[in-house]
C-alpha cells in the first residue's frame, strides 16, 4: 500500500486512466473503422407517393423511419401515468379487508424524515413506526403518507386527505 502513496505512481496510474477513457470514448468514432457489432440497418418499407410526373433529375426523397414506440399508446396513457400516487413498488400490499366501522377523523400536518427516524405529526400526537394511534399500529412513514394498520385492515393517511384513504384489493 506504500506504493500507492507514491506521487509518480499515482500520476502514472491517473494519465493511464484518462487515456483508457479517452481511447474507449473515441475509437469507435474513427474515421475509416467500420463499427464493431453493429447490425446492418433495417429495411426500409416503401412509401406510396401521390402520383406526379417523373423526371430522371428529380430525386427519390428518404422514407420517413419507422417509430419503435407507439405514440398513441403513450398519448391514451400518459395523463394515468401522470396522476397515478407514488408508490413503494417492494411493498407487498395484501388485500384490504372491508370494513363498515367509520375511519377515524384524522389530520396529517407532518413528516419528518432523518436517517436513523421518521415521525410523523398527525392531529396533536407526534408519532413513530410502531406507535398506536387509537388501536392502529404505524406501519411505515414516507415522504408524504402514513400506512397504518388494524385487524388487517390498512390505511393511508396523506397530506391531500382528511381522513385516511382505504387500500384497495387486488383486481
Amino acid at each position: 500500500m506504500n506504493l500507492l502513496r507514491n506521487p509518480a505512481v499515482v500520476g502514472l496510474l491517473a494519465v493511464a486512466a484518462v487515456g483508457f477513457v479517452a481511447y474507449q470514448t473515441i475509437h469507435p468514432r474513427w474515421p475509416g473503422r467500420p463499427a464493431a457489432d453493429s447490425p446492418p440497418p433495417a429495411p426500409v418499407a416503401p412509401v406510396a407517393e401521390p402520383s406526379r410526373p417523373a423526371s430522371a433529375a428529380d430525386p427519390q426523397p428518404a422514407a420517413a423511419p419507422e417509430l419503435a414506440m407507439d405514440s398513441n399508446y403513450v398519448a391514451r396513457r400518459w395523463s394515468d401515468w401522470i396522476n397515478t400516487p407514488r408508490r413503494d413498488p417492494f411493498f407487498l400490499a395484501q388485500k384490504a379487508v372491508a370494513s363498515s366501522a367509520p375511519l377515524p377523523p384524522w389530520k396529517l400536518k407532518g413528516i419528518w424524515l432523518q436517517s436513523s427516524v421518521a415521525m410523523a405529526a398527525i392531529n396533536q400526537g407526534v408519532y413513530r413506526v410502531g406507535d398506536v394511534l387509537e388501536g392502529y399500529i404505524i406501519l411505515n412513514i414516507n415522504d408524504n403518507e402514513v400506512w397504518l394498520e388494524k385487524d388487517a385492515r390498512k390505511v393511508v393517511l396523506g397530506f391531500g386527505n382528511p381522513a385516511p384513504a382505504k387500500i384497495p384489493g387486488p383486481k
